[in-house]
Protein backbone atom coordinates (compact mmCIF):
# COMPACT_ATOMS: atom_id res chain seq x y z
CA UNK A 1 0.00 0.00 0.00
CA UNK A 2 2.86 2.39 0.72
CA UNK A 3 4.72 1.78 -2.55
CA UNK A 4 2.78 4.44 -4.47
CA UNK A 5 3.68 7.06 -1.85
CA UNK A 6 7.20 6.10 -0.66
CA UNK A 7 9.88 4.94 -3.09
CA UNK A 8 12.50 3.80 -0.56
CA UNK A 9 11.91 0.24 0.69
CA UNK A 10 13.58 0.91 4.05
CA UNK A 11 11.38 3.98 4.55
CA UNK A 12 8.29 1.83 3.87
CA UNK A 13 9.51 -0.73 6.38
CA UNK A 14 9.98 1.96 9.00
CA UNK A 15 6.53 3.45 8.36
CA UNK A 16 4.96 -0.02 8.41
CA UNK A 17 6.46 -0.74 11.83
CA UNK A 18 5.03 2.53 13.15
CA UNK A 19 1.58 1.78 11.73
CA UNK A 20 1.55 -1.76 13.09
CA UNK A 21 2.74 -0.71 16.53
CA UNK A 22 0.06 1.99 16.72
CA UNK A 23 -2.88 0.02 15.34
CA UNK A 24 -2.64 -3.68 16.14
CA UNK A 25 0.50 -4.20 18.18
CA UNK A 26 0.57 -4.90 21.92
CA UNK A 27 1.03 -2.08 24.34
CA UNK A 28 4.73 -1.17 24.56
CA UNK A 29 6.59 -2.32 27.60
CA UNK A 30 8.14 0.07 30.08
CA UNK A 31 11.56 -0.66 28.55
CA UNK A 32 10.26 0.10 25.03
CA UNK A 33 8.66 3.34 26.20
CA UNK A 34 11.88 4.35 27.93
CA UNK A 35 13.90 3.62 24.79
CA UNK A 36 11.44 5.59 22.64
CA UNK A 37 11.59 8.56 25.01
CA UNK A 38 15.38 8.44 24.99
CA UNK A 39 15.45 8.36 21.19
CA UNK A 40 13.04 11.31 20.99
CA UNK A 41 15.22 13.26 23.39
CA UNK A 42 18.36 12.39 21.43
CA UNK A 43 16.72 13.50 18.17
CA UNK A 44 15.60 16.83 19.64
CA UNK A 45 19.05 17.45 21.13
CA UNK A 46 20.85 16.64 17.87
CA UNK A 47 18.46 18.78 15.84
CA UNK A 48 19.02 21.69 18.20
CA UNK A 49 22.81 21.25 18.02
CA UNK A 50 22.76 21.30 14.21
CA UNK A 51 20.57 24.40 14.02
CA UNK A 52 22.62 26.18 16.70
CA UNK A 53 25.84 25.39 14.81
CA UNK A 54 24.28 26.69 11.59
CA UNK A 55 23.19 29.90 13.34
CA UNK A 56 26.86 30.81 13.85
CA UNK A 57 27.05 31.43 10.09
CA UNK A 58 23.53 32.68 9.39
CA UNK A 59 20.96 34.20 11.73
CA UNK A 60 18.10 31.72 11.90
CA UNK A 61 14.52 32.95 11.82
CA UNK A 62 13.01 30.43 14.24
CA UNK A 63 9.42 31.36 13.40
CA UNK A 64 9.86 31.13 9.63
CA UNK A 65 11.58 27.74 9.76
CA UNK A 66 9.70 26.21 12.71
CA UNK A 67 8.03 23.57 10.53
CA UNK A 68 11.27 22.67 8.76
CA UNK A 69 13.08 22.27 12.09
CA UNK A 70 10.24 20.03 13.24
CA UNK A 71 10.61 17.90 10.10
CA UNK A 72 14.38 17.80 10.62
CA UNK A 73 13.85 16.48 14.15
CA UNK A 74 11.43 13.82 12.90
CA UNK A 75 13.88 12.72 10.23
CA UNK A 76 16.70 12.48 12.76
CA UNK A 77 14.45 10.39 14.99
CA UNK A 78 13.78 8.06 12.06
CA UNK A 79 17.51 8.00 11.24
CA UNK A 80 18.32 7.02 14.83
CA UNK A 81 15.68 4.29 14.67
CA UNK A 82 17.21 2.93 11.47
CA UNK A 83 20.69 3.11 12.99
CA UNK A 84 19.67 1.25 16.13
CA UNK A 85 17.84 -1.41 14.10
CA UNK A 86 20.47 -1.81 11.36
CA UNK A 87 18.18 -0.51 8.61
CA UNK A 88 20.20 1.08 5.82
CA UNK A 89 18.92 4.11 3.92
CA UNK A 90 20.61 4.30 0.51
CA UNK A 91 19.87 7.06 -1.98
CA UNK A 92 22.74 7.82 -4.37
CA UNK A 93 20.65 10.39 -6.27
CA UNK A 94 20.14 12.49 -3.15
CA UNK A 95 23.82 12.23 -2.25
CA UNK A 96 24.87 13.34 -5.76
CA UNK A 97 22.32 16.16 -5.78
CA UNK A 98 23.54 17.59 -2.46
CA UNK A 99 27.20 17.25 -3.47
CA UNK A 100 26.38 19.32 -6.54
CA UNK A 101 24.00 21.93 -5.13
CA UNK A 102 25.05 22.34 -1.48
CA UNK A 103 28.57 20.94 -1.02
CA UNK A 104 29.44 23.34 1.81
CA UNK A 105 26.35 22.56 3.89
CA UNK A 106 26.82 18.85 3.18
CA UNK A 107 30.37 19.07 4.54
CA UNK A 108 29.13 21.23 7.45
CA UNK A 109 26.49 18.61 8.30
CA UNK A 110 28.97 15.76 8.19
CA UNK A 111 31.55 17.54 10.37
CA UNK A 112 28.93 18.77 12.88
CA UNK A 113 27.47 15.28 13.29
CA UNK A 114 30.99 13.97 13.84
CA UNK A 115 31.58 16.62 16.52
CA UNK A 116 28.33 15.53 18.16
CA UNK A 117 29.61 11.95 18.24
CA UNK A 118 26.96 10.61 15.84
CA UNK A 119 27.83 8.46 12.85
CA UNK A 120 25.32 8.17 10.03
CA UNK A 121 25.71 6.67 6.53
CA UNK A 122 26.14 9.13 3.60
CA UNK A 123 22.48 9.03 2.52
CA UNK A 124 21.24 9.94 6.01
CA UNK A 125 23.72 12.82 6.12
CA UNK A 126 22.51 14.00 2.70
CA UNK A 127 18.87 14.09 3.83
CA UNK A 128 19.77 15.97 7.01
CA UNK A 129 21.83 18.41 4.93
CA UNK A 130 18.78 18.96 2.72
CA UNK A 131 16.76 20.15 5.72
CA UNK A 132 19.60 22.39 6.88
CA UNK A 133 19.88 23.86 3.39
CA UNK A 134 16.18 24.75 3.52
CA UNK A 135 16.61 26.35 6.95
CA UNK A 136 19.68 28.26 5.77
CA UNK A 137 18.02 29.61 2.63
CA UNK A 138 14.72 30.42 4.33
CA UNK A 139 16.64 32.51 6.85
CA UNK A 140 18.34 34.61 4.20
CA UNK A 141 21.29 32.39 3.40
CA UNK A 142 20.69 32.78 -0.32
CA UNK A 143 22.06 36.32 0.05
CA UNK A 144 25.44 34.86 0.99
CA UNK A 145 26.26 33.42 -2.43
CA UNK A 146 30.01 34.01 -3.01
CA UNK A 147 31.01 36.27 -5.92
CA UNK A 148 34.13 35.17 -7.79
CA UNK A 149 35.98 37.28 -10.34
CA UNK A 150 37.66 35.32 -13.15
CA UNK A 151 40.68 37.14 -14.63
CA UNK A 152 42.24 35.51 -17.68
CA UNK A 153 45.16 36.46 -19.90
CA UNK A 154 44.39 33.86 -22.56
CA UNK A 155 42.37 34.27 -25.76
CA UNK A 156 38.60 34.57 -25.74
CA UNK A 157 37.86 30.98 -26.76
CA UNK A 158 40.16 29.51 -24.10
CA UNK A 159 38.76 31.86 -21.46
CA UNK A 160 35.18 30.88 -22.25
CA UNK A 161 36.09 27.19 -22.01
CA UNK A 162 37.79 27.72 -18.66
CA UNK A 163 34.80 29.68 -17.39
CA UNK A 164 32.37 26.89 -18.31
CA UNK A 165 34.52 24.42 -16.40
CA UNK A 166 34.77 26.72 -13.40
CA UNK A 167 30.99 27.14 -13.35
CA UNK A 168 30.62 23.37 -13.02
CA UNK A 169 33.23 23.19 -10.28
CA UNK A 170 31.88 26.23 -8.41
CA UNK A 171 28.19 25.45 -8.71
CA UNK A 172 26.18 27.81 -6.51
CA UNK A 173 28.68 30.66 -6.79
CA UNK A 174 28.33 33.82 -8.89
CA UNK A 175 31.16 33.86 -11.43
CA UNK A 176 32.08 37.20 -13.05
CA UNK A 177 34.26 37.25 -16.17
CA UNK A 178 36.39 36.34 -17.92
CA UNK A 179 37.99 39.76 -17.69
CA UNK A 180 41.40 41.10 -18.61
CA UNK A 181 43.60 42.69 -15.95
CA UNK A 182 42.53 46.21 -16.93
CA UNK A 183 38.85 45.22 -17.01
CA UNK A 184 39.24 43.57 -13.60
CA UNK A 185 40.75 46.74 -12.13
CA UNK A 186 37.85 48.79 -13.46
CA UNK A 187 35.27 46.28 -12.21
CA UNK A 188 36.77 46.20 -8.71
CA UNK A 189 36.58 49.97 -8.41
CA UNK A 190 32.80 49.68 -8.42
CA UNK A 191 32.13 46.20 -7.05
CA UNK A 192 33.19 43.88 -4.24
CA UNK A 193 34.08 40.22 -4.76
CA UNK A 194 34.85 37.36 -2.40
CA UNK A 195 37.52 35.66 -4.47
CA UNK A 196 39.67 36.29 -7.55
CA UNK A 197 40.77 33.44 -9.79
CA UNK A 198 43.52 34.27 -12.29
CA UNK A 199 45.15 32.13 -14.95
CA UNK A 200 48.66 33.51 -14.42
CA UNK A 201 50.95 34.47 -11.59
CA UNK A 202 49.70 37.91 -10.61
CA UNK A 203 51.06 38.43 -7.11
CA UNK A 204 52.80 41.57 -8.35
CA UNK A 205 49.37 42.97 -9.22
CA UNK A 206 47.71 42.19 -5.88
CA UNK A 207 48.02 45.77 -4.65
CA UNK A 208 46.32 47.00 -7.81
CA UNK A 209 43.23 45.05 -6.79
Amino acid sequence: MLEKYVSQRDERTYLATLILSQRIGPLPSQRERTEADAMNGEAEKLSRQLVDALSKYQQIDGVAVKDVISMLTEHIRAALYRKHNNIQLHDEKMESYLRLTSPLILEFTSSTLEECGVEFPPSEIAYIAMYLTSIFEASGGEDLVPTILFVCSFGLATSVLLKSRLERLLFGCRLIGPKSLEEAKEYLQRNDVDLIIATWECSSYVNTF
